[in-house]
């Protein structure tokens, strides 16, 4: 069932429901993108910083960076995210779980997120 668009989501619903509207979009992924999906996403949202996908993309890593900060998302700002970026934060939900990426890697990113909040 797809979230009320007007409701916050949690992270869980979030990642739940982002990997639901990225199903069978891998394949808009050229194959650097898909070997590294964290530098790939990071690029685009330095190529496109003041943009609305921009943003929601953003906010979405920040969920699945750190969860705990429990920063709203809104439903509806799933339907911003063009099926790229979709793809790609979908193949970072599994490179979380898996550990693909270290800490510090995790944490260059929060930086670049950082700045686009400054």
């Amino acid at each position: 069932m797809a979230p009320n668009q007007t409701e916050f989501l949690s992270t869980a619903a979030l990642l739940t429901a982002l990997r639901h509207r990225a199903e069978g979009l891998h394949t808009k992924l050229s194959s650097d993108e898909a070997r590294d999906p964290l530098q790939a996403l990071l690029n685009r949202l330095r190529e496109r910083p003041a943009t609305g996908e921009a943003k929601a993309a953003a906010r979405v890593l920040s969920h699945l960076i750190r969860p705990e900060a429990n920063e709203k998302f809104l439903a509806a700002d799933l339907y911003l995210l063009p099926g790229e970026l979709l793809a790609l934060l979908d193949l970072l939900i599994d490179d979380r779980i898996s550990g693909r990426y270290g800490s510090a890697e995790w944490q260059r990113a929060c930086r670049v997120l950082e700045s686009f909040k400054a």
